[in-house]
């Protein structure tokens, strides 16, 4: 085989290759060698032993003659690496839908071509389709070519089992397509019998994907995420919702929701496991500890919860915690980002709503907080720790966390038997420190501690002039 055919194949493989050293101790990347041949044969041992079998389309792979001819033979190859076929796999297909930059036209990358050949090896897809808009002028002249050639593009790709439409460049698309452009795109989406899961984000054409009643069409969906600020507001979109019983997952991001539809909503979903929101304002609640009782009677299935950068009224999101312990008991799965909780909010908010209710956590993310301010009061977190017996995953990354605060955390989290990956990545730790830390901690499989930047100790012999 040629080096550019072995190139390609490898390219296919590159990411899961490089996923592999996160799982790694830090004594066992030692004992990894320098050659590229060791590193290649326990990579490969690893996959075809652990990993799951995912591909990623090589996004710069030109799409030209002689690589598109190969294409179909490079995947099974790659799969080969799984010691699965290609039907066993899936592959992750970044797709963008943009002007040519050598004709008037508007065009799929990869190519139609392309993309037929990845079909036509029976890998299961995973979509990830953005508009490419660099000159609104011209999109606006051209808007229904892309509608064209997203239809194009999911009538090619019948295998599909995820779709993420990214419409983040297209403020002008829900003003400037007919309804019957969208009729097409609507039908091609319930003919995908694997589709399960959808994300839809930016400014898309909402107002015809409502008025075709496109997502209740999709009976087989299971997963729903969508985000952005033209959702519709009002009945419509929660109306939609009540109409797909059998949802299993769904995100609301970006949005601002009547506390009263989204109770009705989830009321309806009876089947929901998981549920999550990210900058979410929920307002018209006159009474808060009301609504948050019927948020959590609403969710008695829930075992992922996700509270992230949201607001009850006035209310941060995390002052729901007190009130729906009954569902946190509930839970293996607790997302707390992105809240700018400091230490004091978990002391006197956060432990103690959640100390004694958490006993089944096995993933708890924190991420995107304060944790390390105000300083020296790391112990404030020792009650959680403590209550989390199950905790297999544990996020701490970008909190402000220093070396200090990690000896006391590490000092507890050594007790929990089943924590295997530690992240603490963003922080301003001492990683030498952090690492005679965590010697001889042989439950621990995986730590990041990347981009940690101890803070400057304050030099003693400068002298203030006043």
């Amino acid at each position: 085989m040629d080096k550019e055919k072995n190139d390609a194949i490898l390219k296919f493989i590159n990411d899961v290759y490089l996923s592999i050293f996160p799982y790694l101790t830090t004594y066992e990347l030692l004992q990894l060698g320098r050659t590229s041949q060791t590193i290649n044969e326990i990579v490969k041992t690893y996959i075809s032993r652990n990993r799951q079998p995912l591909l990623r389309f090589p996004s710069e792979m030109k799409c030209i003659a002689r690589n598109v001819g190969n294409l179909g033979r490079n995947i099974e190859k790659a799969c080969s690496y799984f010691r699965k076929p290609p039907s066993e796999c899936r592959m992750v297909v970044p797709c963008t839908i943009a002007l040519s930059e050598t004709e008037p036209l508007v065009v799929s990358k990869p190519s139609l071509g392309a993309l037929k050949v990845i079909s036509q090896t029976g890998i299961t897809i995973l979509l990830d389709i953005n508009f490419e808009v660099k000159d609104e002028r011209l999109f606006r002249d051209s808007c229904s070519s892309y509608i064209v050639v997203l239809q194009q593009i999911l009538k090619t790709l019948q295998l599909t089992e995820s779709i993420d439409l990214n419409f983040s460049r297209c403020e002008i698309l829900d003003g400037m397509i007919a309804p019957n452009w969208f009729t097409g795109i609507s039908a091609e989406l319930i003919k995908l019998e694997n589709l399960s899961s959808l994300g839809i984000s930016g400014r898309a054409p909402w107002r015809h994907i409502m008025s075709l009643n496109c997502l209740p069409s999709l009976k087989q969906l299971r997963k729903l995420k969508v985000s952005g600020e033209s959702i519709p507001e009002g009945n419509q979109f929660t109306d939609c919702l009540v109409l797909m019983p059998q949802l299993t997952s769904l995100t609301i991001e970006n949005h601002t929701i009547e506390g009263i539809q989204l109770l009705n909503c989830l009321y309806h979903l009876t089947e929901l496991t998981s549920f999550s929101i990210f900058d979410v304002k929920i307002v018209g609640i006159d009474n808060f500890q009301q609504f948050c009782k019927l948020f959590q009677n609403a969710l008695p299935q829930v075992s992922s919860l996700r509270l992230s950068n949201s607001w009850v009224e006035m209310s941060k999101i995390h002052e729901m915690l007190p009130y729906i312990r009954n569902l946190l008991s509930n839970l293996s799965f607790l997302d707390l980002s992105y809240n700018d909780l400091n230490m004091t909010d978990f002391q006197y908010g956060v432990v103690p709503a959640l100390s004694g209710h958490v006993s089944n956590l096995t993933s708890l993310n924190l991420c995107h907080n304060n944790i390390g301010m105000p300083e020296d009061n790391a112990h404030a977190l020792v009650p959680l720790l403590q209550s989390l017996p199950n905790l297999v995953e544990l996020n701490m990354s970008n909190n402000d966390i220093n070396i200090d605060d990690m000896r006391i955390f590490i000092q507890h989290l050594r007790n929990l038997r089943f924590l295997t990956s530690l992240d603490v990545s963003s922080n301003n730790i001492d990683v030498p420190l952090l690492l005679e830390l965590t010697e001889h901690w042989t439950v621990l499989r995986v730590l990041n501690f990347t981009d940690n930047e101890p803070e400057p100790e304050p030099d003693s012999d400068t002298e203030t002039l006043s």
